[in-house]
This record gives C-alpha cells, sequence and structure tokens, in this order.
C-alpha cells in the first residue's frame, strides 16, 4: 500500500473494509451538488481494437493486465452532473512521489495527443475539483489532487476488476453474451453498472465500464439501462492483450 502523511479512513464497500486516505494539503472546493460517483475503468484492448490508440499505449498495452481508470466522477441521477468546480492545475511537484509510479500504470491514456498527466489534469479539473464534500474523502479543511488520484487508486486496487470477473467465469479473449457479462460484474461486484462498447468492422468492442458508488463509496446499482445502447442480446468481444 502507498506511503505517505495521510489519515486513515476505512470505508466500507460491498460488505468489506477499503483504506482510503486522505492528505494534507490546501486546496478545497466548494461544491457539494452531488449524490454518488460514477467510477468509471476502460479495457484497453478493447479500446485498441474499436478505434485508434496513441503510440505510447501501443507500446504498453501488454502491460495492461487489469482495466485502467478512466475518472472518478462527482455525479446526480438526475444527470446535471457538477463540473470545473475549480480552475486549478495539477502541480505535479505537490503530488506525494509514492503515486506517480503506480498512476503511470494505472491511470493513463489511451488516444489523442495527450500524454498521462494531460489526461490526468484533465480528470481533476473537469471531475475531481468538484468532489469536496464527500463524507469520507476529505481530511478536514483541505482538499487537493493527491486526495482525490489517492482515492481513485485506492478504489482501483480494491476492486481488483478483471479478478473478479475471472472469477465468476469471464475472461478475455473471445466473446461473451451482454447479459452473461452484466451478470458476472453484478455478482463480482455487488452492483450492477453500465456497460460501453464500441463497433468497428460489424464486432462489438467491449471497451468501458462504469461503476456506481455511493458517496461512503459504497457500490450500488446504477440507474437506467445496464448498456450504453440496446444490447443486451448482443455478443461483445472482450479481448486479450495477446491480441496485439
Amino acid at each position: 500500500m502507498m506511503a505517505g502523511r495521510f489519515l486513515i479512513v476505512l470505508v466500507v464497500l460491498s460488505g468489506l473494509t477499503l483504506p482510503l486516505y486522505c492528505g494534507d494539503s490546501t486546496l478545497k472546493s466548494s461544491n457539494d451538488d452531488y449524490d454518488h460517483y460514477t467510477f468509471a475503468v476502460q479495457w484497453p484492448a478493447g479500446i485498441c481494437k474499436s478505434s485508434t490508440c496513441n503510440d505510447s499505449a501501443l507500446a504498453r498495452i501488454k502491460t495492461f493486465s487489469n482495466f485502467t481508470i478512466h475518472g472518478l466522477w462527482p455525479s446526480n441521477w438526475s444527470g446535471s452532473n457538477p463540473y470545473y468546480c475549480d480552475d486549478y492545475s495539477v502541480n505535479w511537484n505537490r503530488v506525494n512521489d509514492d503515486l506517480i509510479p503506480v498512476l503511470d500504470t494505472t491511470w493513463v491514456t489511451l488516444y489523442g495527443s495527450w500524454n498521462d498527466n494531460d489526461f490526468r489534469n484533465y480528470e481533476w479539473k473537469k471531475h475531481g475539483s468538484c468532489a469536496h464534500g464527500s463524507e469520507l474523502l476529505d481530511s478536514p479543511g483541505n482538499y487537493a489532487p493527491s486526495d482525490f488520484f489517492e482515492t481513485a487508486l485506492s478504489l482501483h486496487e480494491y476492486l481488483d476488476i478483471y479478478n473478479r470477473l475471472k472469477s465468476h467465469g469471464v475472461q478475455a479473449g473471445g466473446r461473451i453474451l451482454g447479459e452473461d457479462l452484466v451478470n458476472a460484474f453484478k455478482n463480482g461486484l455487488g452492483g450492477q453498472p453500465q456497460i460501453q462498447a464500441d463497433w468497428k468492422d460489424g464486432k462489438l468492442y467491449f471497451t468501458q465500464v462504469y461503476i456506481c458508488l455511493s458517496r461512503y463509496f459504497e457500490v450500488i446499482d446504477c440507474d437506467g439501462s445496464v448498456f450504453r445502447g440496446d444490447l443486451e442480446d448482443e455478443y461483445f468481444y472482450f479481448p486479450s492483450t495477446d491480441e496485439f
């Protein structure tokens, strides 16, 4: 587990206990206008099969054995989500040193001209700056990018999404019926997610999953359709990194 000067907060997640760490910093947003989180993760092989990944992502594709983080988003069931609550860029010199190597393998950009820090800075400014006010994310009176990044990394580590899918009979390399993919996620995580897939050359590639969390970081059912599109009876390609 990552070290540093942190206040340890124990979070109940799917009936188990997750250690989260809230840091000691100065930036604070006044926004508190959200009722849950969306934890968005992407399957790199699916992204790179269904769209054009950048050279950096393709060079590292075989190292991605789990889902990578897209973002941790303060959200509202109404669909009116808070964005850009503070216009502060990340000062990477003030982000805890032990976070950087973990971020570089877990929270990466897959396409476009951005580098990894550009992508993470965008996610901080658009979403992370609005996360102040969580019952468990803040240390008293303080909030900063390190808190946001470490919370997302702790969730990613604890949820261990790909291995939970494998424990329910689903793994990359082949096709899977949409309904079976949903059931594996529900049984593995304890809540109904939303799943995204993208068409290319007549194939439907599984690319992202959106996991809904309470403000106490409990996995809960997402509202509305399970799929972003009418895909329940479709077969999804769940590509392996061995295909690159």
